[in-house]
């Protein structure tokens, strides 16, 4: 019984996000299948998300979850209409040729490993101590996480800070279940990886215009060991893979975007940016990076007003979650000290051994395997043979956020710190991970057709 109200509350998901993603995407008259489920996944667990965050300021338990349901089911239907009014159709594309078909079986394989993967994993440290546990308070008091959580001195080792993607789209699995079920909330974290495989596929095949290009990309995530294997895995409940695939999904959709200018593109690339800082702090930063790289592009077409425009969702849920923090009296994190220059000053010696990490990291093979050795030798393929701007934009989304990150622990507030950068580090190479696996797709497609 659990499993089928499990797939209920996934369906709900997809309802609100397919809905979305049609009216977003119907304007281009044909939809790709590859595109539309990743949008409306990652749409669909931030609609729920949101609803439950400011529905809970008026309602809790049945009410709450009936009126979240009502929009999801409307959503869909909306879906619906516009799909059976002619306004727009979806396509799957067939593999065509041996090589295609050959890359389509060894990702079949791949997913149906994931999902055996899924359900031999239990959640990891940080998947019940500062995820699960959100998601357990707030089904204990109706789907509304309760206020006295975030000043309850006790709980301050579960990040009372952070915010509440995952932990929300938990809870609206625990209201379907009825119980806190921790078997079946892991049900959640396969469908990021699906969502990554697919906006690899569609972002590499829409790039270089070859669908082996996208099924090489999608095969390659897989023998990407730290994602799936790694000590703090996508299936152990951390949020840094599904903040890595909604940072995927805002740099997929900028560079179609960019080949493709739209007004709705233009908006959906807005809305899949504005999330990152909904899904943890270091969103924030990923946000920042990824607008930069659009304001620039904005600029130099004179599109004044896309570029005041598409930072406003990441800024409302900036702004409005430190009001709240504000509001409920939330304690500040204490990993890091202030920014001051006293500080700086005084722990800037520590840049030396933080670059060796950073460097130990990305030739760790155990982790990576040789994805960060090539990712140069890609980018400089794309540069070279006259792929500039988007060699540029693909070395800036993986290179400065890792630079911005590291920086960051010159202001580390633990005793050891550099214990600090050996437990957090890998995760936050695994949120700029994906990008890298686009720029070497397109690497190899210049180099296959040269």
């Amino acid at each position: 019984m659990n499993g089928l109200s499990t797939l209920i509350a996934l369906f709900m998901l997809m309802a609100a996000g397919t809905g979305l993603g049609i009216a977003l995407l119907k304007h281009s008259g044909k939809i790709l299948l590859a595109e539309l489920l990743p949008v409306a996944w990652l749409l669909g667990a931030s609609f729920v998300s949101l609803a439950l965050a400011y529905l809970d300021i008026f309602f809790n338990g049945l009410i709450l979850q009936g009126i979240v349901t009502a929009a999801c089911v409307g959503l869909g239907l909306h879906g619906l209409r516009s799909l059976r009014k002619k306004q727009c159709t979806i396509a799957w594309p067939k593999p065509v040729g041996a090589l295609e078909k050959i890359l389509c079986a060894i990702i079949l394989i791949q997913f149906v490993i994931v999902l055996c993967l899924a359900y031999r994993e239990s959640l990891g440290w940080d998947g019940l101590l500062v995820w699960e546990i959100k998601a357990r308070y707030a089904f204990l008091n109706g789907g509304a996480m309760p206020h006295r959580y975030f000043t309850d001195s006790t709980r301050v080792f579960s990040h009372p800070e952070y915010p509440l993607l995952l932990p929300l789209t938990e809870t609206w699995v625990y209201l379907w279940i009825g119980d806190c079920d921790q078997f079946w909330v892991r049900s959640i974290f396969p469908p990021f990886y699906f969502a990554a495989a697919l906006l690899l596929y569609s972002g590499a095949s829409r790039l270089t215009e070859k669908k082996w290009a996208g099924l090489t990309a999608v095969a390659l995530l897989f023998f990407v060991p730290f994602p799936l294997i790694g000590r703090w895995n996508l299936l152990q409940g951390y949020a840094d893979f599904p903040l890595a695939v909604f940072y995927l999904a805002s740099l997929v959709t900028f560079l179609k975007w960019q080949r493709e200018p739209s007004r709705a593109g233009a908006v959906l690339f807005a809305l899949l940016a504005g999330m990152l800082p909904w899904m943890k702090h270091e969103g924030s930063v990923l946000w920042a990076c990824i607008i930069a790289i659009a304001f620039a592009e904005f600029l130099r077409r004179k599109k004044i007003a896309l570029a005041l425009l598409t930072p406003l969702p990441g800024l409302a849920v900036c702004i409005g979650w430190k009001i709240a923090g504000k509001a409920l009296k939330t304690p500040p994190g204490s990993d890091f000290l202030p920014i001051t220059l006293d500080n700086l000053r005084t722990h800037f010696s520590r840049t030396g051994p933080i670059l060796r990490c950073l460097r130990n990291e990305l030739v760790n093979f155990g982790n990576w395997s040789i994805l960060w050795i090539i990712l140069p030798l890609a980018i400089a393929c794309l540069m070279l043979r006259g792929n500039k701007k988007t060699g540029k934009q693909l070395f800036v989304a993986t290179v400065l956020p890792l630079a911005l990150y590291s920086a960051v622990y010159i202001l580390s507030s633990w005793p050891q710190y550099m214990n600090h950068i050996q437990v957090s580090l890998p995760r936050l190479v695994l949120q700029v991970s994906l990008p890298a696996l686009i720029a070497v797709s397109l690497a190899l497609n210049d180099c296959a057709r040269r």
